[in-house]
């Protein structure tokens, strides 16, 4: 913590927006980038500040304006400087900017098949059958080892469908273990069980289960009849065999009543360390939730106030990681290329939507592949987007996901942005999520 004397000035950003967001003041220093959170009281002296008033006189403004107490001036003026210190809300703070796209290592999302003993209406890859040409467990392991010469010692994330409907799954697992990769499954959960439990908790370092409700009554509403019991069943065995879990809870029209007022007790119960929460409140009208109504697209905006409740809730219990460790860095847009997509026939895609494909894993070669990402990733850099430079979400919404860009607007550079999307942005910098 800084300290300060009653002369000092403190020498704040001199560029900042401020917006009032449910009667508090988001105060973003758009550059560095950071950002805190103020009451009127804390907003009333910062602007003192700005005005490059010394600390005393701040003080004495204040206590004049809203008739205060010496006393209370100083505890409000010492919350403003530990937000301004914790915020290193400073014009001299040091901003990380990202590396080279060439530079940075890519992580590897693998869709391992796109078979599925479920067929949730959400899904956005459709899956359920198994695409024609689907990779061999050999051709995988063919194709792992290739990725080692530009990915060496990556995380990779398997993903379906289903992971666990794959024949051979655990030979590839180890296989790409013993390559020195990092392994983190998706899955429903359903086939965990007391014979490959062992397996996963030697090969994987992660596994997210999805969950569409906290009871059968609403998770079984999406997919089969009885598998929420499942699910908890392999959750249980999960935490018995202390294995990371992140919970991927989907908050959907039919669930929310349910998760916002029970969440937190169902976390409290279920007592594990190892555990992280993601909240998707937010589904794209691909694959099957194209056939969805359209309240499932606007959860978030029908119900802002319980959805931010929720999350306050969670912070206050140490439920729940906030986002304090995006400040400070100058992101140079949404990640595109610096990842390999590769979905189970083989093909390779710049991120895990799976849009456009660059090549096979099997017959082009990765380092090439790799350069055209790495071309993509800078053509698509936040400061060539026209649209974004004015706006003071640019160093941290970084111009949106690139391939719904292209999508909505046939350009990754062509923003798919909105009033009604900024709010959203602003309110998860106030609410920490």
């Amino acid at each position: 913590m800084s300290y300060f004397s009653l002369s000092d000035k403190i020498d704040l950003p001199q560029k900042t927006t401020h917006h009032l967001i449910d009667e508090l003041f988001l105060v973003i220093a758009e550059d560095i980038p950071t950002w805190m959170t103020l009451t009127k009281s804390e907003f009333f002296l910062f602007e003192s500040l700005q005005k490059q008033e010394n600390i005393e006189n701040c003080l004495l403004n204040y206590i004049n304006e809203y008739n205060q107490s010496e006393e209370n001036a100083r505890n409000t003026f010492q919350s403003l400087l530990t937000k301004i210190d914790e915020s290193k809300f400073y014009s001299d703070t040091k901003t990380l900017i990202m590396d080279d796209a060439d530079s940075i290592e890519k992580n590897i999302h693998v869709f391992i098949t796109h078979r599925c003993n479920l067929q949730c209406p959400y899904c956005y890859v459709s899956a359920g059958n198994q695409l024609k040409g689907e990779l061999s467990v050999e051709e995988w392991k063919e194709s792992f080892k290739k990725l080692t010469e530009v990915a060496p010692n990556a995380e990779i994330t398997f993903s379906g469908g289903e992971p666990l409907t794959k024949e051979g799954i655990f030979d590839i697992f180890e296989y790409t273990y013993s390559l020195n990769f990092t392994n983190v499954l998706f899955t429903n959960g359903l086939l965990i069980d007391n014979k490959n439990i062992s397996l996963l908790k030697k090969y994987v370092s992660l596994i997210q289960i999805s969950l569409d409700g906290l009871s059968s009554k609403t998770h079984d509403i999406t997919r089969n009849k009885g598998s929420f019991s499942k699910t908890m069943e392999s959750i249980n065995l999960i935490m018995e065999n202390k294995i990371d879990l992140d919970l991927a809870l989907n908050v959907t029209p039919t669930n929310l009543d349910e998760i916002t007022n029970g969440l937190v007790d169902f976390l409290k119960n279920l007592k594990y360390k190892q555990l992280n929460i993601r909240l998707n409140y937010h589904m794209d009208k691909e694959g099957f939730a194209i056939n969805l109504t359209d309240d499932y697209f606007t959860v978030y905006q029908d119900n802002r106030r319980k959805i931010k409740k929720l999350i306050q809730d969670l912070i206050q219990n140490n439920l729940y990681a906030t986002a304090n460790k995006e400040k400070f860095k100058r992101l140079r847009n949404c990640g595109i290329g610096l990842s390999f997509g590769i979905d189970s026939d083989g093909k390779i895609y710049p991120c895990d939507k799976l849009h456009k494909s660059y090549g096979s894993i099997q017959t082009d070669s990765l380092h090439e592949i790799s350069k055209e990402f790495s071309k993509l990733n800078e053509e698509t850099e936040i400061d060539k987007i026209e649209f974004c430079q004015e706006c003071d979400l640019r160093y941290i919404c970084n111009g949106g996901c690139r391939v719904n860009n292209v999508i909505a607007t046939g350009k990754y550079t062509i923003p798919f942005c909105s009033d009604d999307y900024k709010m959203q942005l602003y309110e998860k910098l106030v609410y920490k999520f």
